[in-house]
C-alpha cells in the first residue's frame, strides 16, 4: 500500500492512490521534488556595469549586462538609449550632463519575486574656464 498523495515521476506531478496507481499527471516547467512543482528560478544579473562613470562633455559610454533567468530585460538612459536583450554591450549616445542607466528585467512567470532594477550614474568632468 501506498500513501495517497502528490509524487514526482520525472519532471511530472502526479496524484498516487493508496493502491500505488499514479493518475493525473502534470507536467512541471522547473522540475519536481517531492510531490511540488519546483518554482521558476528568480532572475540574476551575471553583470552590469556602465564604464566610465566620469566623463567628457560629448564622451559615449559603455553599458555591459548579462541576466539569466528573466522573461526579458530592458536598458534605458536618460539620453534616450533603448535595448532590449539579456545579454549585451553597448555604446551609449554623446553624454553631455549626469545621466542615468537602468536595467530592468522582468521575472519568469511562477518565480514568486519582483522584477529585477540595477542603475548606474554617469557624470561630466567639470570644465575650468579662466576669467
Amino acid at each position: 500500500a501506498c500513501i495517497p498523495g502528490f509524487v514526482c515521476q520525472g519532471n511530472n506531478r502526479c496524484n498516487q492512490a493508496l493502491d500505488c496507481s499514479v493518475s493525473g499527471c502534470t507536467p512541471c516547467s522547473y522540475g519536481c521534488n517531492a510531490g511540488i512543482c519546483l518554482p521558476a528560478p528568480v532572475p540574476d544579473v551575471v553583470k552590469w556595469k556602465v564604464t566610465p562613470l566620469l566623463l567628457r562633455k560629448g564622451e559615449k559610454a559603455t553599458a555591459t549586462w548579462e541576466v539569466r533567468n528573466a522573461a526579458s530585460c530592458r536598458v534605458t538612459s536618460t539620453v534616450n538609449d533603448l535595448w532590449t536583450t539579456l545579454i549585451g554591450t553597448q555604446l551609449s549616445s554623446p553624454i553631455n550632463s549626469q545621466t542615468i542607466f537602468k536595467l530592468h528585467c522582468l521575472a519568469l512567470s511562477g518565480s514568486g519575486v519582483a522584477d529585477v532594477t540595477r542603475t548606474a550614474t554617469v557624470n561630466i568632468i567639470p570644465e575650468f574656464k579662466e576669467q
